[in-house]
């Protein structure tokens, strides 16, 4: 009777196991990560490189060439997500070269990527193949992509400030920038990408109040982690509460720092990960 009981304590067990959802997130460089779920792979902000740079990772130039080539395990992508028009992001040429190697694959833009795509040699090869889509500022849209349903927001790029080379004045040199954020739904999953997000904005965070959508993966700014007193955290718990958190946009030479503070914000910000090196996977069990 023992036995028995024993037997079926361990089926019930293995089945409630199995039957768990799960993704799994590979990390390419800066704000570029791959996330594999309910049988789609889809790739946000990854198709960057060729240069170098000792404030961001940048894909090794094998890793580019995977990218360029849709080689494993860039091999067929259902979706590419671009956030904004700056060379840590987006590189037209590597985009270009992947969707005329995978032809099934969609990108989603906002227009000033759209506009420099236009200019890259082949890119009426697979014009086709790119959605553009800009939002008002703090405004939303909606659409389904191959039975993916997306919601694309416009969200303030952080802000940089420097002198107007005219006037004098101190400006935000990012002030034109259309970054977009993106929320991706599928059967099992809903993964946010907030793009290069101004973490303090919280007017904008109160307007979308991300936290009712249910949120399985964030991958958020690491600007959200730094002093003001952990505001930032704050933020995060009350405008987009997700069940797990990736923080991207990290600085190399400060990594480590960086993973210290996320060590010491683990009672009030639960299931928390920055990844330490180019193709790293981590795999997540989702609701």
């Amino acid at each position: 009777m023992k036995n028995a009981i024993l037997i079926l304590l361990l089926i019930i067990i293995c089945n409630e196991t199995y039957s768990q959802n799960s993704a799994t997130v590979c990390y390419i460089a800066n704000e570029g990560f791959m996330v594999e779920a309910s049988g789609k792979k889809i790739l946000f902000d990854g198709l960057f490189g060729g240069f170098n740079a000792n404030w961001c990772d940048v894909p090794t130039s094998d890793t580019k060439v995977k990218l360029e080539e849709a080689t494993p395990p860039f091999d067929n992508i259902d979706l590419i997500f671009i956030s904004h028009n700056h060379s840590d992001h987006f590189n037209k040429e590597m985009v270009v070269k992947h969707l005329l190697k995978n032809s099934k694959c969609k990108v989603v833009c906002p227009e000033q990527v759209y506009k420099k795509l236009e200019s890259a040699d082949g890119f009426k090869d697979i014009q086709n193949s790119v959605l553009e889509f800009t939002p008002d500022i703090n405004r939303d849209t909606a659409v389904i992509i191959d039975g993916m349903k997306i919601k694309i927001y416009r969200l303030e790029h952080s802000r940089y400030m420097g002198r107007d080379s005219i006037t004098g004045n101190e400006i935000n040199l990012h002030q034109n920038v259309e970054n977009i954020g993106f929320l991706l739904e599928t059967d099992e999953i809903r993964v946010f990408h907030c793009g290069d997000i101004n973490p303090w904005n919280e007017e904008q965070l109160k307007k979308f109040n991300l936290k009712d959508e249910n949120i399985d993966i964030a991958f958020l700014e690491r600007l959200f982690l730094t002093n003001r007193e952990g505001k930032g955290i704050e933020l995060i718990n009350e405008y987009i509460k997700p069940r797990n958190t990736i923080f991207m946009h990290i600085d190399p030479k400060n990594r480590e720092i960086y993973k210290q503070i996320i060590l010491q914000i683990s009672d009030v910000l639960p299931n928390v990960f920055i990844f330490d090196k180019s193709l790293e996977c981590k795999g997540i069990i989702l609701r």
